[in-house]
């Protein structure tokens, strides 16, 4: 099992909120871009990064993750 980014969850919030693109999320987060982007790709986020996320996003971390079951 391993806890995931739902990336279509994610983009629908950021559209919710007004917020375009990764590189705004991160200025509105606090987070640097490039590292946003790497955890965006590899499915890698820590838990501070989607607690600044949810929080600029309104939302529980529940409301933007999912679980892969299927990988071990």
């Amino acid at each position: 099992m391993r806890v995931e980014v739902d990336q279509k969850k994610l983009e629908e919030k950021m559209q919710k909120k007004g917020i375009k693109n990764l590189k705004q999320l991160a200025e509105l987060c606090g987070i640097p871009y490039e590292q946003l982007k790497k955890a965006y790709q590899r499915q890698a986020f820590s838990k501070e990064c989607l607690w600044l996320i949810s929080t600029e996003l309104e939302c529980a971390i529940n409301d933007i993750v999912t679980v892969n079951w299927k990988d071990t």
